[in-house]
């Protein structure tokens, strides 16, 4: 499947607009701004350094429970001005859950445990982790989800260890498909970053 493809499925169905929605370019190619491709690449450097930041921030507040999520939905909301937007936006992004939920996670499955919070990890030099990926129950807006986390939380726990150290981290699965590890700021080569 091409990119153009990708991108035209993509469009208005990321549950915030992310960045494959137009983030206004169509308004912008009204107004005359966006007539070549130098003007789309400085529009989309500018909501890539503006909009995908804030987006972000909430998303990582949101994993984190660092606030409830309706304090956090408030204050994304006051961020996008139009009641019709956000309205739209919120149904875009209960429709992404629903096929997705349907093509990659299995059946409800009451013996699953509940999810639990992000949980940070203090690790020394040559400690050893086990970090299992299994699945999880987790309750968003009244409706119960199976998903897969790491150690029983989603997301996974915040691993924190000083600079410079090696530490080893046995990686135990207990999913019915094969799976990997995506890592968050630890330098290593792109074979071994389950992207």
């Amino acid at each position: 499947m091409s990119i153009a493809t990708l991108l035209l499925l993509a469009d208005s169905r990321f549950p915030t607009g992310a960045h494959a929605h137009s983030l206004g370019a169509e308004a912008g190619h009204r107004r005359g701004e966006l007539g070549t491709t130098e003007q789309l690449q400085v529009f989309l450097d500018g909501r890539l350094s503006t909009s995908a930041p804030t987006e972000a921030a909430y998303a990582a507040a949101a994993c984190a429970g660092v606030l409830p999520w309706e304090h956090l939905d408030l204050e994304l909301s006051a961020r996008t001005p139009s009641p019709r937007l956000r309205m739209v936006s919120r149904s875009l992004g209960r429709q992404l859950l629903r096929p997705a939920e349907r093509a990659f996670l299995p059946a409800a499955d009451a013996s699953a445990p509940v999810a639990r919070r992000s949980t940070v990890i203090q690790l020394k030099a040559i400690d050893t982790l086990t970090l299992t990926a299994g699945r999880v129950r987790r309750t968003i807006h009244g409706r119960e989800y199976l998903m897969y986390g790491f150690n029983g939380q989603v997301p996974g726990p915040l691993l924190s260890v000083p600079r410079d150290a090696h530490i080893v981290v046995q990686f135990e699965n207990q999913l019915d498909l094969p799976s990997t590890v995506h890592w968050h700021g630890l330098r290593l080569g792109a074979r071994y970053d389950g992207v």
